[in-house]
């Protein structure tokens, strides 16, 4: 069969399997989960395999596949009906800083570092992080500031409203 022909049909055999990912995929890459990642980077390698490694069987390669199909969507319905897995497999939201006290096990574990925090806060419109009651660390690795209610003001306030 000549080489060009080979890799028709292999795209043609190939294409509803890649499909296949599209529809199992998510709305935004903060709903990816690791598993979501690994399986997709591998689906990947193994689709290009298909076509620029004429050495592997396309047998083997189809198998590889339909088990990976097979992973995701298992992956995809645990996802959906069991909360200890997807617990297991997604990030939650944590706290890296609360009334002046940094998380440092958290911050370590995510590779954070306080100059990171202080960017965070600065880009809130913040002088120091002094200003900030928390800092959270969203499940999608993004910092979300919140500011600390200023006492004074408020007090300031209540007695003008008075007045």
């Amino acid at each position: 069969m000549p080489e060009w022909a080979r890799v028709i049909i292999q795209a043609l055999i190939a294409f509803p399997f890649l499909c296949l990912l599209k529809k199992l995929g998510k709305n935004s890459l903060s709903q990816i989960n690791v598993v979501d990642i690994i399986l997709s980077i591998v689906y990947g390698i193994v689709l290009s395999s298909i076509f620029l490694i004429p050495s592997i069987s396309f047998g083997l390669s189809l198998l590889m596949l339909g088990l990976l199909t097979l992973l995701l969507l298992i992956s995809a319905k645990f996802d959906r009906k069991s909360s200890s897995f997807r617990d297991m497999i997604k990030a939650d939201s944590s706290f890296v800083y609360v009334q002046g006290e940094f998380n440092e096990i958290l911050m370590k574990w995510n590779q954070l570092k306080v100059e990171d925090l202080r960017k965070a806060v600065h880009a809130r419109g913040l002088d120091s992080l002094e200003q900030a009651e928390a800092i959270l660390l969203e499940a999608d690795g993004s910092l979300f500031v919140l500011k600390k209610r200023d006492s004074n003001k408020e007090a300031t306030q209540k007695s003008d409203a008075k007045g």
